[in-house]
């Protein structure tokens, strides 16, 4: 599974945003001199960047300085200013692996941050941990976040996203399982919405790579790869499943088929937005012809 592996190494996270007006404040103006945002002798990796209303933004990376990889972030306005401390605030230095799977940042209705990761803090298995920062650095759901998933098993490649009532839903893989993708619902404060708190969704020969789009009415469209059969070159489809509010499937057990014209290759990542309008936009780039 080492296809969820994302890593870019680095010695500086660097960043650089383009408007139509041209650079503003802190931006530089020579695009070959970027504005700096972690300049420490460690390796900077996997960083993101989620956009707030007021045209600043919030970014998040690994760091690996302290000898393992921490969690920074940093919020920047939109001048460019940055706005926490210099190389960033640190929000997580729990135990972590030597390698790393992606991660989701995103921002809620009310320009918190909401950063989804996993790390090795409550044992030699990943779990999924989530946090929740307003535009000061405050921690919303605590030091060490809320604790999403807390189990035996590998969960890797966590997603969230902020549906249309403000709330969010967290999906991730379960890698040590044959392949399944767990999923759970809470409001802005924590509080899981859906009963059974995690739903579970399986085939079988297993799914990976959950991806979430938001419905216009407090649902969720989950996009997924399935796999064909129990051999590792056997073919992966594109499926989804929709949600309603309360986390009953719309689609069936099974889902319905997005493509299966080819297989997915297991080291893409396919992607959906929504289109607000209760459905979703699947996409992908390259996958057939390629043997």
């Amino acid at each position: 599974m080492n296809g969820i592996l994302k890593k870019a190494a680095g010695l500086a996270l660097a960043l650089l945003v383009l408007t139509a007006s041209g650079a503003l404040a802190q931006w530089p103006t020579n695009p070959a001199s970027n504005l700096a945002l972690s300049v420490t002798s460690g390796e900077s990796s996997v960083p993101h960047i989620a956009s707030t209303s007021d045209g600043g933004c919030y970014v998040s990376w690994w760091d690996n300085t302290p000898g393992h990889y921490c969690m920074y972030m940093q919020r920047l306005n939109a001048a460019g200013e940055i706005m926490w401390a210099p190389n960033g605030m640190l929000i997580s230095n729990h135990a972590q692996d030597t390698w790393l799977t992606d991660y989701t940042l995103t921002v809620d209705q009310t320009d918190c941050a909401i950063l989804a990761i996993n790390d090795l803090r409550s044992g030699s298995d990943w779990d999924v941990y989530a946090y929740r920062i307003n535009e000061a650095g405050e921690f919303l759901w605590g030091a060490d976040g809320l604790t999403i998933s807390n189990d035996t098993y590998s969960d890797a490649y966590p997603q969230a996203k902020i549906t249309s009532a403000g709330n969010i839903v967290f999906a991730w893989n379960d890698i040590t399982a044959a392949g399944v993708i767990r999923m759970r619902k809470v409001d802005i404060n924590g509080n899981d919405l859906w009963t059974p708190a995690t739903k579970v969704i399986t085939s079988t020969y297993g799914v990976v790579y959950p991806r979430l789009a938001e419905t216009n009415d407090d649902g969720i469209i989950m996009q997924l790869l399935v796999h064909q059969g129990s051999e590792y070159y056997n073919p992966y489809y594109i499926y989804a499943h929709k949600y309603d509010a309360s986390g009953n499937d719309l689609w069936g057990s099974t889902g319905v088929i997005i493509n299966n014209a080819a297989s997915v290759e297991i080291y893409r990542y396919p992607d959906i937005v929504s289109d607000m309008a209760g459905g979703g936009l699947p996409h992908l780039v390259g996958v057939r012809g390629e043997g």
